[in-house]
């Protein structure tokens, strides 16, 4: 005795068809549920880019003058404005660099902050060192995820 198709049950065929459908949903609910943070290495990548432009400028200071500013030395100092940090705007901006750039969480404190804006105190979140004579370290402490994100520059 034959059985009519409409009661013989799904063929291979279909069932690898409806179970690629339910693991593709269940592979996209996961994504959704649960998506990826960019947003601290997109803050990294904006902290190295500040990193490098504070080298360039000092290295184009460096270069006209034959020295590093005198105050730079062998101690990790934070670059800025307050009480105990490095002013270097008044040597840097606007003959070495069009402007200081500020770390992304030093930001959030004090949105616009930098060295043309003289009514907002300056805290890059950057540090600067020397290592040498004629060798400097900038560095962003802030870094996040376990980055080290720091620039040795020679001159």
């Amino acid at each position: 005795m034959r059985v009519p198709r409409s009661q013989q049950g799904f063929t291979l065929p279909e069932l690898l068809v409806a179970g690629g459908f339910v693991g593709v949903l269940a592979v996209l609910a996961i994504f959704f549920s649960h998506p990826i943070d960019f947003g601290p290495k997109q803050r990294n990548a904006e902290r190295w880019t500040g990193v490098a432009q504070i080298s360039q400028a000092l290295t184009r200071y460096a270069k006209a003058t034959g020295s590093l500013p005198p105050m730079i030395t062998t101690d990790e100092i934070p670059i800025g404005d307050d009480t105990d940090m490095l002013n270097l705007c008044p040597l840097l901006v606007p003959a070495y660099a069009k402007d200081l750039s500020v770390d992304p969480e030093a930001a959030k404190d004090r949105p616009g902050a930098a060295c043309t804006k003289s009514d907002i105190a300056l805290i890059t979140g950057y540090t600067i060192h020397k290592t040498g004579d004629r060798s400097f370290v900038v560095a962003a402490p802030l870094a996040e995820g376990g980055e080290t994100i720091q620039i040795t520059r020679s001159f």
